[in-house]
């Protein structure tokens, strides 16, 4: 290489690698200024699409010469460019991006959702536009949230299903097709053996992150509940029983149609009782008339639930259900429904009232006179001045068939009871 030759062979090879050097130069400085005008043009200008479609192929190279600066640097003006309030702007950005992320390795592509996760959930959750880039980019988060809950990172996944959860509901106005493609991000995440993960952890708290995995749980709620209602039927823990008891609720009112399913009198009781206990929480006025006949059913603590239930949720129904079930159900029932349609001020009821006290049918003296001392006092709240004969002989020292006197609580109720209607007079 001391030779003239070979000193002119070093030569043509210096050459050739500042050649090589400049043309790489001149060609990233290409890429960035077109890169850059595309990024510039996506506010109020028309961005190049043939730039767009070469993105991928332009970040890859920046990357692969060194320069994941300027790659970084691009696709977080593409990110930041998400909150414009122009559409046409935000399709631009989220297409070059979603593309961009596409094209990148599962583990950058995780490092780039995870550094900038709040800004896409932001963009998700505002998004009011249906674009393919939406749909992609809710399966990549779906891809990152499966990562973090199969990491026991049950907190961490957390704010994914949150966002997906809450583009399917109806609180914002989206497209079906911006909810459909927050469904089928969740449906993939409920199917990847995550929703068994998260079971495991709510059930045996293993890990200590059971009230973590209960909300991951509420946010799969169409793909968690009827595994939870499988697991309240069979499980002999009673605790494990009361948490899923709290827990359903958070789900709301998309639990109902699967709880109802599954309200059938062949049930064990105990079952039973703890469907109509949801019911009461996560049910509507429609749902009530269907626990209606509940309240004759043969073992009283599944009556007494479903007394509970419908007046929590029978609103205009409960009048004309409580009123059904008055001259049927046992008789310790009937003293609650008294007292109920009493509190609901129901005209209609001042009849069958008086009716059921003059019957004969609560088996024991205490029983009877707790039942009409209720029938006395809810005659009273409804205030209708048909029942004032009634009182008035009720109120006397003998029994309206002269079989004696009424108990004196009784006489006192029917006592009060005028006073109310006639300071209503």
């Amino acid at each position: 290489m001391n030779t003239d030759k070979g000193m002119e062979l070093q030569h043509q090879i210096q050459e050739r690698h500042e050649r090589e050097k400049e043309e790489k130069e001149n060609k990233i400085r290409e890429m960035k200024e077109k890169v850059y005008d595309f990024l510039n043009k996506l506010y109020g200008g028309q961005p190049d699409e043939g730039v767009a479609g070469s993105l991928p192929e332009m970040i890859d190279t920046l990357y692969s010469e060194g320069e994941p600066e300027t790659a970084e640097f691009i696709v977080e003006r593409l990110i930041g460019t998400l909150q414009s309030e122009h559409a046409d702007t935000r399709t631009a950005a989220s297409g070059a991006l979603a593309d961009i992320l596409e094209n990148f390795s599962r583990e950058r592509q995780t490092d780039i959702l995870n550094r900038y996760l709040d800004a896409l959930l932001k963009w998700l959750k505002t998004e009011t536009v249906p674009t393919n880039a939406c749909r992609i980019i809710c399966m990549q988060l779906n891809y990152l949230a499966q990562g973090r809950i199969r990491d026991q990172r049950f907190a961490d996944g957390l704010a994914i299903l949150e966002t997906f959860h809450l583009m399917i509901s109806r609180k914002m106005e989206k497209d079906d097709r911006i909810r459909s493609a927050a469904a089928e991000a969740l449906r993939e995440i409920a199917s990847a053996g995550i929703l068994e993960i998260l079971l495991e952890e709510f059930r045996f708290n293993r890990g200590s992150r059971r009230n973590d995995a209960g909300r991951n749980l509420v946010m799969l709620a169409e793909f968690s509940i009827n595994p939870l209602l499988d697991i309240l039927q069979e499980s002999q823990d009673s605790s494990e029983r009361i948490l899923i008891l709290n827990l359903i609720p958070e789900i709301g009112p998309k639990a109902a149609q699967a709880v109802l399913e599954r309200i059938e009198e062949s049930a064990p009781w105990y079952y039973l009782r703890n469907l109509v206990r949801l019911m009461g929480r996560v049910g509507s006025e429609a749902h009530a008339k269907t626990l209606a006949p509940l309240l004759m059913y043969d073992d009283p603590r599944v009556q007494r639930e479903a007394f509970k239930s419908i007046n929590i949720i029978g609103g205009a129904f409960r009048e004309e259900i409580l009123l059904k079930a008055l001259s049927e159900c046992g008789d310790p029932l009937k003293v609650s429904i008294a007292t109920s349609l009493g509190s609901l001020k129901h005209r209609n009821a001042v009849k069958p009232l008086i009716e059921l006290f003059k019957s004969r049918t609560p088996a024991s003296a205490e029983l009877k006179a707790d039942l009409q001392e209720k029938i006395c006092l809810a005659l009273g709240s409804i205030g209708d001045k048909e029942a004032l004969p009634f009182l008035t002989e009720v109120s006397k020292q003998s029994g309206i068939f002269g079989f004696g006197s009424y108990h004196p609580k009784v006489k006192a109720a029917a006592s009060r009871a005028l006073g109310m209607i006639k300071s209503k007079v």
